[in-house]
């Protein structure tokens, strides 16, 4: 239940960022895989996913960089199980463990930083400078 509520959640973010890449995609290499006789799979699988394979990376690690911080839904939908980070981290604050849980923040904060700047570098189309 839990993964899939995290794909839920980041489902919109990388939606939004697939769309916009197919968006800036020029319609004419469509039209032509299509004129070429391509199916609609064929085009999706040849034309379209290899002109998007930046954003569809990028949407990937941002959905990761989401799913590792949020803690709402990780403690209302975890049995005890498979807690999370952030769940851990939940349960050393409430148990006065502060140093704990201030390691196990840096490892978040070092994995959700690692994360983006993986993401940034893959993807020099998102580069501001």
């Amino acid at each position: 239940m839990v993964p899939l509520a995290h794909a839920l959640i980041a489902l919109p973010f990388s939606f939004k960022i697939n769309s916009n890449a197919l968006k800036r995609l020029p319609d004419e290499t469509i039209f032509a895989a299509r004129t070429l006789g391509a199916s609609f799979m064929q085009t999706l699988a040849k034309a379209e996913i290899p002109a998007i394979k930046s954003a569809i990376i990028a949407s990937a690690g941002f959905s990761f960089a989401i799913s590792l911080g949020e803690l709402g839904l990780a403690l209302l939908l975890t049995e005890g199980k498979f807690p999370t980070m952030p769940v851990y981290i939940y349960r050393f604050i409430s148990t006065y463990n502060v140093f704990s849980a201030a390691a196990m923040g840096v490892v978040l904060m070092v994995f959700s930083a690692a994360c983006f700047y993986a993401i940034e570098k893959m993807n020099p189309e998102t580069n501001m400078v």
